[in-house]
């Protein structure tokens, strides 16, 4: 939680002092994506992984457009020059397009996570309800409170009870 709320604030002053296509925004969002995930926030997660996708996506185009415009001034002639704009943005374009992927791996990642953790709550609700419990209390449920284990507890007591009353009569 505090991760959290100390990223959205982060990503707040971001989005004041920075282009909106700025990478450090983009890995705001990614962490912020982490930080949700690490919370099982799976739909917030998701939102900003896109985010920073998306942030990514636009850096992008705006690099394509300089390189554009280099071109047509004639600046692209020495793509070999280190200082030369056009020669930057083609190399952030492919540092960047080697990180695309990956952030649009996460998003399926985070999708998965999130169908096994709905599966999950699933079964417990089917195991709550097949156990004699009430299928509307479930969402607040936790698998270490079900009818089953609390059986076993409770027989577990019984038996310790018995030995006590066997002792205490002789």
């Amino acid at each position: 939680d505090t991760a959290v709320g100390d990223l959205k604030e982060c990503l707040k002053i971001q989005k004041d002092l920075l282009e909106k296509e700025d990478r450090c925004i983009a890995e705001t969002h990614y962490q912020l994506g982490l930080a949700y995930a690490g919370a099982c926030e799976y739909e917030e997660s998701i939102s900003q992984y896109r985010s920073a996708a998306s942030v990514i996506e636009t850096k992008i185009k705006s690099l394509e457009k300089v390189i554009e415009e280099g071109e047509k001034d004639g600046k692209a002639s020495d793509i070999s020059n280190v200082d030369d704009p056009v020669y930057k943005a083609c190399k952030e374009i492919k540092e960047l397009k080697e990180i695309l992927p990956d952030m649009l791996a996460k998003i399926e990642d985070c999708q998965e996570e999130q169908k096994n953790a709905d599966k999950v709550k699933q079964m417990v609700k089917e195991q709550i309800v097949g156990a004699g419990g009430d299928a509307s209390s479930t969402s607040d449920a936790k698998p270490s409170t079900s009818s089953t284990e609390e059986g076993v507890i409770t027989h577990q007591a019984r038996k310790k009870r018995k030995n006590e009353d066997q002792k205490d009569r002789k």
